[in-house]
């Protein structure tokens, strides 16, 4: 694949973003990073970064950081949250703010939109929703070529939504927040971010929506990943199903703690919705997608190689 001269990334110091510089950064691709002023601790120690102060709500600093750029990857996003709004003020009005940015400095260059499976599902909950209408304000309102990327569910170093279910794992026990008959793609974040680098200059997904996954094209049920530790480990795991009821209840304890705290937490009855959903896999992958790029990390060999977190 040819390697992007020079990209902007928002949301830099996420989960994703941090992995995006790193694979960007080894292939010698010059970075301008958005971040926060806050965020300074956690920025990543990496060559080839120029750090552009500021936030995706303010569409002057977004002018700042797409300009001189040949492509622009957006994975600013928040998945937990105190209010509904709030999503949408991030998720869906970010990205109308960039999309006015790139209308403003003319930029000669694409956008990777990093998106979600749930996008598909846009009543599920407010994310998804949020999510979704990210999406239209790409297709409806970019003025240069788009790619629509919506990784299923990511995990790896970094990760916390998916480590302490691995880590219970480790334990000896494994706490199944759903039917055990769900199935769901995966996807490692160090396949996603190469994946990202080559959507930078493929020309074969511009103006496409695609979704991407380990190479495992049927997904997995939950006891497909309990096996799949079991045998890589050489112990047996204790599996607990835990019911849609006593999910439910934790999703509505989940809300009420989140607005006594004013903390957002991740646990709630929109999230418990997303849990309970029987079907999360992939339906187009590299046969049809058209990138050059192909995943090499499916979770037998990220167990294997301690590469889960």
């Amino acid at each position: 694949m040819r390697t992007p001269r020079k990209v902007a990334v928002t949301g830099a110091t996420g989960f994703i973003g941090t992995n995006i510089l790193n694979i960007f950064t080894r292939q010698g691709v010059e970075v301008k990073a958005l971040c926060r002023p806050r965020s300074a601790g956690i920025r990543p120690d990496l060559p080839g970064i120029q750090w552009i102060e500021g936030c995706i709500e303010d569409q002057h600093s977004l002018e700042d950081l797409i300009s001189g750029v040949e492509a622009v990857v957006h994975c600013a996003g928040i998945v937990r949250a105190k209010r509904h709004q709030d999503f949408f003020e991030v998720n869906t009005k970010g990205t109308k703010n960039l999309m006015g940015a790139l209308k403003e400095t003319g930029l000669n260059g694409r956008l990777i939109l990093i998106s979600s499976m749930a996008a598909r599902h846009p009543w599920i909950s407010p994310y998804a929703k949020s999510k979704s209408e990210a999406e239209r304000e790409v297709r409806d309102g970019s003025p240069v070529p788009w790619t629509i990327i919506r990784p299923p569910a990511v995990y790896g170093p970094g990760d916390r939504a998916i480590l302490p279910f691995f880590r219970a794992m480790e334990k000896g026990v494994a706490l199944i927040p759903a039917p055990a008959s769900n199935r769901f793609s995966l996807i490692h974040v160090v396949d996603l971010a190469e994946a990202v680098l080559d959507a930078c200059t493929c020309t074969r997904v511009l103006q496409k929506r695609i979704e991407i996954h380990d190479g495992t094209p049927e997904g997995y049920a939950w006891t497909d990943v309990i096996e799949t530790f079991e045998q890589v480990r050489g112990r047996k795991v204790i599996s607990v199903v835990l019911p849609p009821a006593f999910l439910r209840i934790a999703g509505f304890v989940g809300l009420a703690f989140s607005r006594l705290s004013s903390r957002p937490v991740m646990l709630t009855p929109w999230k418990v919705r997303e849990l309970l959903h029987p079907d999360w896999v992939c339906t187009n992958h590299v046969e049809n997608h058209g990138l050059s790029w192909t995943p090499r990390i499916t979770l037998k060999i990220a167990l294997e190689n301690g590469l889960i977190g």
